[in-house]
Formats: C-alpha cells, structure tokens, sequence
C-alpha cells in the first residue's frame, strides 16, 4: 500500500511538471536589463543670514547659498527698547515673523533689509537675537506648499 502511495504522488508531480510552463516561470525569475549614464539631482537648500551694524541700527539679509529655490523668514527677539522694521518685500506676519514675499533664486540675497533700531535710552545691556528659517520652494497645484510648522506664506514672486 505504501509503495502505491509513492507511485501515485509520483505521477501526480510527473504530470504538474510536465504541463507546467516551466520555462516561462525560470525568464519571469532571471531577467534583467542594464542601464548606463547618470543624472544627479540635488535637492538640499542652504541659507546664510547676514547681520550687519551701522548706525546703532542692526541690518539682516538673507543670502540663498544652496542649489535650489528657497522661501526665507526672519524673527527678532530683543527688548522693548528695540524697534523692528523692514524695507520692501517683507511682510510682517501675526505669528512674530518677518516673512520675505519673494523666491530667493540661487545665489540671490534680499535686496531690501530687516531692521532692528535702539530706540530711547536703555538701561541695561541686552542682546539682539535673529533667527532665520526657509524652505526649498516645492509647488502643488501651482501653489506653493506650505513648510510644515510655517503658519503663514505670502503670496511669493520670483525675485
């Protein structure tokens, strides 16, 4: 009885084997192709934030140094003693950011400059604190995204 057990398996794999398409199962598994060239693609983004005294008036820009376009804010922290302005371009948002309404191309600075003034007479020393965020410009339904944590984006042009 075992030995007819054997048998019939073995002409049942005899038969799966004989009408499975075999070959066509082994190209599925071993083909390939080959590709050559290359083309890179870079999408890091770099900013450097400039702060300049003249005056007892502290000047910010913000320069695009990376590789692709970039959004920029600023933020000021100082004490009441310090008056903020901007010159054209940047929009002061309710969030406490100074928001630049233009895309910084490669290689571009803002023209136009961020403003910190000593206004009256301190009495005390403080510090002047700048913090500057951007984000590569990534675009969606020919809109621009919105970085996350970012509340606000102006309504930005190409510089």
């Amino acid at each position: 009885m075992k030995k007819k057990s054997i048998l019939i398996v073995l002409a049942v794999l005899l038969v799966f084997i004989a009408t499975t398409p075999i070959k066509e199962s082994f190209a599925y598994f071993t083909a390939h192709d080959e590709a050559s060239g290359e083309a890179s693609v870079d999408l890091t983004w770099s900013t450097e934030l400039k702060e300049e005294i003249k005056d007892n008036e502290k000047h910010i820009t913000i320069a695009n140094t990376g590789n692709t376009p970039v959004i920029a804010r600023v933020k000021v922290f100082a004490a009441e003693y310090a008056k903020i302005t901007a010159g054209d371009g940047w929009i002061e948002n309710a969030d406490g950011w100074w928001y630049y309404s233009k895309i910084l191309e490669v290689g571009q600075s803002t023209p136009t400059e961020v403003y910190v003034s000593i206004v009256g007479d301190p009495e005390y020393d403080f510090e002047i604190v700048v913090v500057h965020e951007s984000s590569r410009v990534v675009y969606k339904d020919g809109s621009i995204v919105k970085p996350a944590k970012w509340n606000y984006v102006p309504n930005v042009t190409v510089a």
